[in-house]
């Protein structure tokens, strides 16, 4: 979407700390656990006095905060998969993250499947891009009926309290190759000479591995926690350093870009790019130390003790509403 960051609402109401991220993650687990008592409870005679015991194997939250993010893990990676197969431009993907990311920070897993979460976000990011398809061909490509997709696009939409609007870092890094092949083109000194005299064919490798090193930010929490400019920065800095190339002096240009912006101090802006920057490096290398048939079979232990939990749940109330 073409508009203005600073503004949007994606600045406003998206962007969180870590700290309070993790308390929306929290918030939504305990807010599903709560919806889940109160429909035990309801369903249970007041006469009834149950085995502690019992009562503890069936309220208790079937799986931790990282055992959650491990099953979302799991079904961004296959997003990013399907967005692939179908061949959908990176703003459908982008937006399609963005809208699992951000359901999943006011909701829990326990009350809403990702498995049918995943595939209503890729239709719905299909149609905000502009990039349409219809939910019977999209859905047909993945192999699942397109009829739950339909009927969870109103709920989706409620989670994201009807708000689309999304910036892509994807498109914040095609900006930040093209400036730089300005200003290379100008042999200007914001550059660094390494970068300055560096062969195209380096440079183009440079830029891949740019790409690359966004492929994998995007897959954690770091849209949530940074805006899309500055993700796209941390992937240009790790493509240049993949090839040795040194860019201190272009990111100097881009803080004081950022100082005239906000009317700040150059020394300052610098310090916070390069603390966020490392902080940015720090999620992705966590990121690539994740190995996908582990976290498949993670993510299918998870799900299942969901399933089993959720099931048990809704057996107790019906045994209690059948012995009232």
């Amino acid at each position: 979407m073409a508009m203005n960051f600073a503004t949007s609402t994606h600045k406003r109401e998206w962007l969180f700390d870590a700290a309070s991220l993790e308390q929306k993650y929290a918030a939504a687990q305990q807010a599903a656990m709560d919806s889940l008592r109160a429909a035990n409870d309801t369903a249970q005679p007041v006469d009834d006095a149950p085995d502690a015991k019992k009562q503890k194997a069936t309220g208790d939250c079937p799986i931790t905060l990282e055992d959650e993010a491990q099953l979302k893990l799991y079904y961004q990676i296959k997003l990013k998969a399907i967005c692939q197969q179908q061949q959908l431009p990176s703003k459908v993907l982008n937006a399609a993250l963005l809208f699992f990311k951000r359901f999943y920070s006011q909701a829990s897993c326990l009350e809403h499947d990702p498995l049918r979460v995943m595939p209503t976000c890729v239709y719905l990011a299909c149609k905000v891009e502009e990039s349409y398809r219809s939910a019977e061909s999209l859905c047909k490509g993945m192999g699942i009926d397109a009829n739950p997709v339909l009927r969870f696009e109103v709920p989706l939409l409620q989670g994201l309290q009807f708000d689309l609007v999304v910036h892509s870092p994807y498109r914040a890094l095609a900006g930040l190759f093209k400036e730089f092949d300005e200003l290379r083109s100008q042999q200007s000194s914001e550059l660094d000479q390494p970068l300055l005299s560096a062969p195209s064919q380096v440079l183009s490798t440079a830029h891949a591995k740019a790409r690359s090193s966004l492929d994998i930010l995007v897959m954690t929490d770091v849209p949530l926690l940074y805006p899309p400019g500055l993700i796209a920065v941390a992937a240009m800095r790790s493509g240049f350093r993949r090839v040795q190339l040194a860019c201190h002096k272009f990111l100097q240009h881009i803080a004081q870009k950022a100082v005239q912006a906000a009317n700040g101090t150059v020394g300052d802006a610098e310090q916070q790019l390069l603390a966020s920057l490392s902080a940015l490096d720090a999620l992705a290398a966590e990121q690539g130390l994740i190995e996908e048939a582990a976290l498949q079979l993670k993510a299918a232990e998870v799900d299942r003790r969901i399933k089993l939990w959720k099931k048990g749940i809704s057996q107790k109330a019906d045994n209690r509403g059948q012995a009232a």
